[in-house]
């Protein structure tokens, strides 16, 4: 599964290799491994970056969204489970409030821009992605 990074706002999205939908005809509408040309779905998440000299770890925030981009709605996810990390002491407040921020910014900037299917689609996925997505894979190893 291909995952991009959007540094800057502390995003991860990607194409959902794990999920298959088909119509009640047959067709896939959802699929995997070159179902489709374009995935109907992206899976995204809330990171926390720490960029490091030689090193850039993340770490998940928990709350998700699932972007279509065929014009249904989107899907939050997790953030249950993010207040829950708040109030365990699992994940510091200043941590979360930055992530809140950024989950914001990132909603603004390619979600909720020009919402109204009158002023065209949103920016997602977003455009600053196309020469990444064109480049061949892997295009770096992920470790542990």
């Amino acid at each position: 599964m291909r995952v991009f990074v959007l540094l800057d706002l502390g995003v991860g999205m990607a194409e959902p290799c794990w999920q298959r939908m088909r119509t009640t005809d047959g067709r896939v509408v959802v699929g995997v491994d070159g179902d489709l040309p374009a995935p109907a779905t992206w899976y995204v998440d809330l990171l926390h970056v720490t960029i490091e000299p030689g090193r850039i770890a993340l770490r998940d925030l928990y709350p998700d969204v699932m972007v279509s981009t065929d014009g249904r709605h989107q899907r939050p996810l997790d953030l249950d489970e993010f207040a829950d990390a708040i109030d365990a002491g699992h994940l510091d407040l200043a941590t979360a409030v930055d992530g809140v921020r950024r989950w914001h910014r990132f909603q603004e900037l390619h979600l909720h821009t020009h919402r109204f299917l009158l002023a065209g689609w949103i920016d997602f996925p977003p455009r600053r992605l196309a020469g990444l997505a064109a480049l061949p894979t892997p295009v770096v190893e992920v470790t542990g």
